[in-house]
Order: structure tokens, then C-alpha cells, then sequence
């Protein structure tokens, strides 16, 4: 083919209403911190309570949750008690979890104006603890626990250690 024959196709022209992709990007780029990010939906003392528990810290996590019982809206609340029933079903306190029920019970009510269904309030309870659960694996620790040194023990001064030895 020679120079001739080529045929040229039309370059593409962009529509003056329609500006270019860069000049778009750059701005709306200084929107973006006005825009924010929105309310969490369990709520700071729920979302650390989770966190803790998946550290197996059991009683940091309950003091947490009772903490968003204590100041948070009412689906806050719900999560709250839900929370504080996967946590003491994972520190092997199933009765004390049991006992819980109609706390969760009337907090959703209160959130949602209907009856909590068992299937419901279980399915509940059961994400906190498959969230703490894979959360520990991801970390590489046991599922349940088990491989965590027990909480630390006061240590003796050497007068207390001496008495215990009967010196």
C-alpha cells in the first residue's frame, strides 16, 4: 500500500460538556475527606469488645460490651448482649450465656419492634463467635484458647516464697 491508499480514520473529538478523565479525578479528590465515612454500625465499644475477644481476653471483652449496654442506641444495645452471650459461651460459661436470653430478647424488640426468633438469636451469637474464632486462626493461634499461657499470677517476694517453703 502506498502513502495514498491509506485510508486515515477521523480522530476522535471530546465533547466540550465532558471533561477528561485526569481533570475529573483531581476534582473530586479534595471532596473525598468531606464525604466522611458513615456511623459504625456496632458501635466503638462493641467493635473493640470483639477485638478483645478474639485476643481471648474474656473479661475485658465483657467489661467492654457491658460498656456499650451502658451508652449505646438500641441496636448498639442488642449487638451488646448478643456480644457478651457469644463471650461467655467461648469462655466455656454456657448456663451464664443462657441466662442472657431474655436481655437479648427484649433488646431487639426495642431495636427492630419484633419477636427475637431462637433461630435468629443463635445465628447471632454463633457470627461473633466464627468471627473470633477465624480471627485467631488468621493469627495463628487456636481456636478455642487452649494455647495461651494462663492469666498471670502475682509474683511472690521472697519473704511470701519463703513462708509457703516453711523456712
Amino acid at each position: 500500500m502506498t502513502k495514498d491508499t491509506v485510508q486515515r480514520l477521523p480522530t476522535p473529538r471530546r465533547l466540550p460538556w465532558r471533561p477528561a478523565l485526569p481533570t475529573l479525578l483531581l476534582l473530586t479528590l479534595p471532596l473525598l475527606p468531606l464525604g466522611g465515612c458513615g456511623e459504625d454500625p456496632m458501635g466503638p465499644d462493641n467493635r473493640l469488645a470483639l477485638m478483645a475477644l478474639t485476643k481471648c481476653r474474656h473479661d475485658q471483652a465483657l467489661q467492654l460490651a457491658d460498656n456499650a449496654i451502658a451508652r449505646g442506641n438500641a441496636q448498639n444495645v442488642h449487638r451488646a448482649w448478643a456480644l457478651k452471650a457469644a463471650i461467655l459461651r467461648d469462655r466455656g460459661d454456657t448456663g451464664a450465656a443462657e441466662k442472657l436470653y431474655p436481655e437479648i430478647a427484649a433488646a431487639w424488640e426495642a431495636a427492630k419492634g419484633r419477636t427475637l426468633t431462637d433461630a435468629r438469636r443463635e445465628r447471632d451469637i454463633g457470627l461473633f463467635l466464627e468471627v473470633a474464632r477465624a480471627e485467631r486462626l488468621a493469627q495463628g493461634l487456636s481456636e478455642d484458647c487452649s494455647d495461651l499461657p494462663s492469666p498471670a499470677t502475682p509474683a511472690l517476694n521472697t519473704e511470701q516464697a519463703q513462708g509457703l517453703r516453711g523456712d
